[in-house]
């Protein structure tokens, strides 16, 4: 696994021992989520941030030269939220595979859905034997002259 380490634990005791946020879960405007919940969401997020996908695609665009991915790493965790753990890790995974690191290059993979094409190790060449046809100069094309 990479180097990074998560403070899943700082940010739980943050939100529900320090700032209560408990007390305001099960409320609107998100009604659905409760502490129970917005602790499943994090352990979720924290998984996708510590995973191998994660970690091969952060490594894939630190070798390309990206310094700062802050940005797109809030949108890939919400493009989590409104799409799902599978359907973001695969188009992670596709998105790696062709050198794409940007969250809007994510973004529309998944728009794009399951019918592209994808990266596969080249095969054997593919060797045709075409028919013989005769040929003619190039000044059996040429233009008669002008008047």
């Amino acid at each position: 696994m990479g180097h990074f380490k998560s403070n899943l634990r700082d940010i739980e005791f943050n939100l529900f021992e320090v700032l209560k946020r408990q007390d305001l879960l099960g409320r609107e405007p998100y009604p659905e989520v409760d502490e129970e919940t917005a602790r499943g969401i994090l352990d979720e997020v924290n998984r996708l941030a510590t995973g191998p996908v994660a970690e091969s695609f952060i490594k894939g665009a630190a070798a390309h030269g990206m310094t700062s991915l802050k940005g797109d790493l809030e949108e890939l965790a919400q493009m989590e939220a409104a799409h799902g753990k599978e359907v973001l890790l695969a188009a992670l995974e596709r998105a790696e595979a062709f050198s794409r690191f940007r969250a809007q290059d994510v973004r529309s993979i998944i728009a794009a859905g399951t019918g592209v094409a994808h990266a596969v190790v080249p095969g054997e060449a593919l060797i045709v034997e075409l028919p013989l046809v005769p040929t003619r100069s190039l000044s059996d094309y040429a233009i008669g002259e002008r008047s």
